[in-house]
């Protein structure tokens, strides 16, 4: 049978297609805006465990509280990294 309903029935309806393709763009949206959101989540953690350390054990690691957010944006990638103890350590 070589009609166009068979075929039709055949190949998929195209809206059919269409809506798989936009419902696999949305699952791909929402994974990508939940790994952000996990990743914002990790980067505080940091931050807040890095505030939470006393100045002396920041003077043992070489940093003053005021260096807290740079080094914290360094080590994030948030910004270029120019400590040469975090060029160390960074991953490459």
């Amino acid at each position: 049978m070589n009609t166009r309903s068979h075929t039709l029935y055949v190949q998929g309806a195209p809206w059919t297609q269409t809506m798989k393709m936009l419902a696999a763009q949305v699952r791909a949206l929402c994974g990508g805006v939940l790994a952000y959101f996990a990743a914002a989540s990790r980067r505080a953690a940091h931050r807040r465990e890095l505030e939470a350390l006393s100045d002396a054990e920041l003077h043992d690691l070489g940093l003053h509280r005021s260096e807290i957010d740079s080094c914290w944006a360094e080590s994030a990638g948030m910004a270029q990294a120019t400590r040469r103890r975090l060029l160390y350590f960074l991953p490459r």
